[in-house]
């Protein structure tokens, strides 16, 4: 599966529609909290858990604790570069599905 993003868009959790597609935001976007979604957005962004959490002003304890709470939402295997891929595919799925 080839992957392709509007990277304007990917982390633009505040704007309620997407610059480059038109996608309008959902509130409750794959059935995650805007915390979760704003996570999931940074790992597809390809930010390490350290990154993320500096992004967020969170501990990386707590960032990891978030990721793996969405890995087992969406039932993939906590932790492993797999299951950042797999999440990273479903966001990037989600995000461009009406484009």
């Amino acid at each position: 599966m080839d992957v392709r993003f509007a990277p304007t868009c990917v982390g633009t959790m505040k704007a309620r529609r997407c610059p480059r597609c038109e996608l309008v935001l959902r509130d409750q976007p794959l059935g995650l909290t805007p915390r979760q979604m704003e996570a999931l957005a940074l790992l597809a962004q390809g930010l390490s858990n350290q990154q993320i959490a500096e992004q967020m002003v969170i501990c990386p304890k707590a960032v990891e604790n978030i990721i793996n709470i969405v890995y087992r939402h969406f039932g993939l295997p906590e932790g492993g570069g797999h299951a950042r891929v797999q999440a990273t595919r479903i966001y990037l799925g989600w995000r461009h599905s009406d484009c």
